[in-house]
């Protein structure tokens, strides 16, 4: 009876202790079960080593069931991990990260997770009790790099096998959500008579504006960064540097932008993090006019080079606009401008090339020098323009020379 008696308060400190040990998370951080799961979850972390164990019946439909450990993120920002293992519970249990709303089962969420038996799925819920919809990718393995990447209401996801290179998950989602939301790891076992755990890595939360952009995505970083174009504050519009990405770089004149090109890049601005770090301008550089580039039509219309942008410059912009990014592009001051062959100019046809790239909805212009031509003249026409849009204008030097002082 006395071994009995001994034994047991030593069994029962061994448990507390275990307990108290899993329970360990980061300061700011905190694990809940999100719609009652049968089985309760919990959450650890120790050494950057991430255990989370999750029930519930799912993330889907209009209500979710899972163990979901939190922070939150202040406005735009990345969130990236690595997903080193899950228990197989189900082909479609689920461990990734999540951007959710609030902690209520019915809350608008996006979540980039790995499944046992589906590869990696991107679930998002556009608002609260709204239904849930899916992009996935199949045959993803762990261990596998998962991210998710907000820009305003606007949200992509992708996964790496290297944590380096980066794939899409379908397209970016708009999603109305908060400006605080929770950010973390969400896992459920697609069964509500049991739990799935698993383990993560690599955590990275960035928030923008003002948090180091992930290590993975430095080396992308060049051109704009090491030659800032100077900028003029045009109606108080850009009173900061204007980042993004500027066709020039990529493929020069004798090559060209295209649709293609343009809507792609764009793209992977979001899904790759650099627009959540500032980079959200993209410049469709000299050009892209029609053939012989140098085309207008009977009106004095600028004409697109229909083979380059077969759906129109209107179609690229509202593209780039719906993933939460800026549409640049380029003119000059001159009858013509640089290229091979050379690009037309604005001059003689300021109001009119002014109100035809605001009714396209450009929003950052890039003015360039070759000449001759009236820098001043260009910029009223572009303030005054016929739909009086917003657009901010960039000056390519030499021209910017004479305004020192």
């Amino acid at each position: 009876m006395n071994s009995f008696f001994f034994a047991r308060p030593v069994a029962v400190a061994l448990v507390v202790a275990a307990v108290c040990a899993r329970a360990a998370l980061p300061a700011g951080w905190i694990s809940e079960d999100i719609g009652s799961p049968a089985k309760p979850g919990w959450a650890s972390e120790a050494s950057g080593l991430w255990s989370v164990n999750g029930g519930g019946a799912d993330i889907w439909n209009t209500a979710d069931q899972f163990q979901f450990a939190h922070t939150n993120l202040s406005g735009d920002g990345v969130l990236t991990a690595r997903v080193l293992r899950q228990t197989s519970t189900n082909g479609w249990a689920q461990a990734g990260v999540m951007l959710r709303n609030d902690n209520s089962p019915a809350a608008a969420e996006a979540s980039c997770s790995l499944t046992p038996g589906n590869g990696v799925t991107f679930r998002y819920r556009p608002g609260a009790g709204a239904a849930t919809s899916q992009t996935w990718v199949a045959g993803v393995t762990p261990p596998v790099w998962v991210r998710l990447v907000r820009a305003g209401n606007s949200f992509a996801a992708a996964y790496s096998s290297d944590g380096a290179n980066w794939t899409a998950i379908g397209a970016a989602q708009t999603i109305a959500m908060n400006n605080s939301p929770l950010a973390g790891f969400a896992v459920t076992a697609h069964d509500n008579t049991t739990t799935n755990l698993a383990n993560f890595s690599d955590l990275s939360l960035a928030a923008d504006p003002s948090a180091t952009v992930p290590p993975d995505l430095t080396n992308k970083l060049t051109y704009q960064t090491s030659w800032p174009l100077p900028q003029l504050a045009v109606a108080g519009l850009a009173p900061t540097p204007r980042m993004g990405w500027n066709s020039w770089f990529v493929v020069g004149d004798s090559i060209g932008p295209t649709e293609n090109l343009i809507t792609n890049t764009a793209a992977a601005l979001v899904a790759d993090g650099l627009a959540a770090a500032g980079y959200k301008i993209v410049t469709i550089d000299c050009t892209w006019i029609a053939s012989g580039r140098g085309y207008r039509d009977a009106n004095g219309d600028l004409i697109a080079d229909p083979t380059r942008w077969p759906d129109g410059m209107k179609f690229v912009a509202d593209y780039v606009h719906g993933l939460g990014l800026f549409m640049g592009g380029y003119s000059d001051i001159g009858t013509n401008g640089w290229g091979n062959p050379a690009q037309i100019g604005m001059n003689g046809f300021y109001q009119q090339d002014a109100n035809q790239f605001a009714a396209w909805t450009w929003d950052f212009i890039k003015i360039d020098d070759h000449g001759p031509g009236d820098f001043y003249s260009a910029a009223y026409a572009i303030t005054h323009n016929a739909s009086n849009r917003p657009i901010a204008l960039s000056l390519s030097t030499p021209q910017t020379d004479g305004l020192k002082g």
